[in-house]
Formats: C-alpha cells, sequence, structure tokens
C-alpha cells in the first residue's frame, strides 16, 4: 500500500482484501473506535461506512486479543475469575471433536459457573484435552451477557 493513502483508505483496502497484516494494533483500535463513534452508517465526510467493515474489524480486533492467550487451563481459570467478578450472564466454551466437521459450542449459564470449572478442571489437561479422550479438546472460551458476542468470538467466520 502507498505510503500517503489515510488511514481510512488503507482500512477499506484491507476490509476488501479481507488482509489486516499492515495494520498495527493501535491502528485497528483507532479504527473501530471511528466506526463506532459515527453511527449512522456515514463517516464525518459522508461517506458511506457498511456495517460490514465495523465488524471485519471488531473480529480482526478480537482475533489478535485472542492470539495473545493461549489455551491453557490457566486461562481458562482467569475467563471463569473475571466472569464471575464482572458478574457475567454466560461462559461460553468452544469445542472441537476428532471426526466432527465443526466445533461446538457450550454456553453455561452464571449459576453453573462454579460447578463447570470444576469440571472442566477435573476432565481436561493443562492444553485442555480432555483427559478421557484425546480426540476432544477446547479450542476457545469466552465470557458475554449476549449469545450475539459468543457467536461473534466463538462462532465461524
Amino acid at each position: 500500500m502507498e505510503e500517503n493513502k489515510s488511514l481510512f483508505e488503507k482500512f477499506q483496502e484491507c476490509v476488501q482484501k479481507d488482509d489486516f497484516s499492515i495494520i498495527t494494533d493501535d491502528e485497528l483500535t483507532w479504527m473501530i473506535d471511528y466506526l463506532t463513534f459515527y453511527p449512522s452508517g456515514k463517516d464525518k465526510d459522508g461517506d458511506e461506512v457498511t456495517s460490514y467493515s465495523l465488524k471485519r474489524l471488531s473480529k480482526e480486533y478480537a482475533r489478535r486479543r485472542a492470539k495473545l492467550l493461549t489455551m491453557s487451563m490457566k486461562n481458562l481459570e482467569e475467563c471463569f475469575k473475571t466472569a464471575i467478578e464482572n458478574n457475567s450472564k454466560y461462559i461460553a466454551v468452544k469445542i472441537a471433536t476428532r471426526g466432527s466437521e465443526g466445533a461446538e459450542i457450550i454456553i453455561n449459564p452464571r449459576c453453573n459457573f462454579e460447578a463447570k470449572l470444576e469440571y472442566y478442571k477435573k476432565a481436561y489437561t493443562d492444553d485442555l484435552v480432555l483427559k478421557t479422550y484425546d480426540g476432544i479438546k477446547i479450542i476457545g472460551f469466552c465470557d458475554s451477557d449476549t449469545f450475539d458476542f459468543i457467536d461473534f468470538m466463538l462462532g465461524e467466520d
């Protein structure tokens, strides 16, 4: 990309190509803030801002943040701790099973947090592989107050 392009032009090109590799984390955060500031569907210059663009930028941000976390029991425990502290309604766990085409998402309500965490600690290894069958593995997790956010974070692209 040309260096003299505006940040907004760079993002439009990145969204079109579905490639955000040249955008820094700070630029990505700034663009999401910018686009959410103009919820009318137009930016300050009157240009259309599609919800797809915002969703795609947000997914890229979430993907980058999730890559910072390794899938480990320690981080799963931290997710539960944060959810309890924040009074989140749900914790979702994404599980891949050998032989299945797609992963499944299990949604645990707040009333089950403590029991579910104890189950996961007993049933899964530190790498989140089921102890009794290594063909089942936790591949993602998040806490949320809405199903939409769970789908956004853990659903398919």
